[in-house]
C-alpha cells in the first residue's frame, strides 16, 4: 500500500513538473493542463485536485513573477494581467471539470467552458473601457510588435514609415480580431486539454468513443444559434459598436464551436460503421490534416461545424443496415 501510495504521489509530482514546463513553453502552453488532467482522471476525491490547483497555481505564480518590475502601476498590473490570462481561464474552465467528476462528459465541459467564456467576456469589457492606463498598454504592445519587424531588418530604408504604418494597422486588425474570439479559443483550449487527457488515460475504453459518437445537441439550440448570427448581421449592418460586436460575435462563436463538436460526433460515427475507431484517432487525423495540407483546415472548420447545424434537419447517424 506504501508502495502504490508513493508511486501516486510521484506520479502527481513529475504531471506538474511538466505542467510547469509545458506553461512555460510558447508552442504547448495553451496545453499546460493536460499532464495533470490525465493523471487525476482515474483519481476520486481530494487527490483529483491536487495536480490540477497545483499546475494552476504554479503557471500563474510563474507569470506574474516574470512581470513584477511592472506591478508598479497601473499599466503595469493591465499587462501582467493579459499575459496571465489565458492560463488562468484555462485553470478556472478544467478545476470545473474535474471537480464535476461523475456527471456527463458534456455538461462538464459547457460548466467550465462557459465560467471561463464569462470570465473572458468580462475582462474584454473592461479592456474596452480602460483608461489611460490601458491606452498606454496598447501603445506599448504596438510599439513591440513593430519593434519585432525593424529586428528583422523589414521595416528599415525609405519604404520603413510606410511599412510602420501598414504594420500598426495590421496589429490593430489582429487585437481586434482576437477580441472577437476570444470565448470560442478559450472554451477550443479548455475543450481540448480535457479531450486530449481523457482519451490517454481510456484509449482502449471504446464506450468513450461511443459515447462521444452519440452527442447530440436538443433540436431548440438551433434558434440560439441562428438567433446570435442574425444579430451578429443586423449589428454590422447598423454599424453597431465594436464592443456590442465583439461580445456578439464571442457568443455566436461559442455557440458554434459546440456545434462544431457535434458535427466531429457525426465524423466519428459515420466513421465507425466502417470499422473500429476512437475519438481520438479521429482528432488526430483530423490534425494532422489541417496541419499539413493548405487550405483543407479552414475548409474543415467551416464543414465540421455545418455537419452539425444541419443535423437539425437531415439525419446523418442513421443506424448501419
Amino acid at each position: 500500500m506504501t508502495d502504490m501510495r508513493n508511486r501516486a504521489v510521484l506520479e502527481c509530482l513529475l504531471a506538474v513538473g511538466v505542467s510547469f514546463l509545458f506553461s512555460r513553453l510558447d508552442i504547448l502552453n495553451v496545453f499546460y493542463l493536460v499532464p495533470v488532467l490525465a493523471v487525476c482522471e482515474p483519481h476520486h476525491g481530494a487527490r483529483r485536485y491536487f495536480p490540477v490547483v497545483a499546475a494552476g497555481l504554479l503557471a500563474v505564480a510563474a507569470g506574474i513573477y516574470q512581470g513584477r518590475n511592472a506591478l508598479v502601476n497601473e499599466a503595469g498590473i493591465i499587462a501582467v494581467c493579459i499575459s496571465v490570462f489565458l492560463p488562468t481561464v484555462l485553470w478556472i474552465s478544467v478545476l470545473v471539470w474535474v471537480s464535476l467528476g461523475g456527471k456527463s462528459m458534456m455538461r462538464r465541459y459547457l460548466a467550465g467552458a462557459s465560467l471561463g467564456a464569462l470570465a473572458a467576456l468580462g475582462f474584454l469589457i473592461y479592456l474596452a473601457h480602460g483608461g489611460e492606463a490601458v491606452m498606454k498598454v496598447d501603445a506599448a504592445m504596438q510599439d513591440q510588435f513593430i519593434a519585432l519587424f525593424s529586428q528583422l531588418g523589414l521595416a528599415d530604408g525609405a519604404e520603413g514609415e510606410l511599412l510602420t504604418q501598414h504594420l500598426a494597422l495590421f496589429y490593430r486588425a489582429v487585437v481586434m480580431g482576437l477580441g472577437c474570439l476570444v470565448v470560442p479559443l478559450v472554451m477550443l483550449f479548455a475543450g481540448l486539454n480535457e479531450f486530449i487527457a481523457l482519451t490517454m488515460v481510456r484509449r482502449l475504453d471504446d464506450t468513450l468513443s461511443e459515447r462521444i459518437a452519440g452527442f447530440h445537441l436538443a433540436n431548440d439550440a438551433i434558434w440560439v444559434f441562428l438567433g446570435l448570427w442574425i444579430a451578429v448581421c443586423f449589428g454590422y449592418f447598423a454599424h453597431g459598436s465594436y464592443l456590442a460586436m465583439a461580445i456578439l460575435v464571442n457568443l455566436a462563436g461559442g455557440v458554434t464551436l459546440v456545434y462544431g463538436i457535434q458535427g466531429f460526433a457525426i465524423m466519428l460515427y459515420r466513421s465507425r460503421l466502417r470499422g473500429p475507431l476512437s475519438a481520438g484517432s479521429l482528432f488526430w487525423r483530423l490534425f494532422i490534416i489541417m496541419a499539413l495540407v493548405p487550405l483543407v483546415n479552414t475548409l474543415l472548420m467551416c464543414v465540421i461545424p455545418l455537419l452539425g447545424v444541419t443535423e437539425t434537419w437531415i439525419q446523418y447517424r442513421k443506424p448501419k443496415e
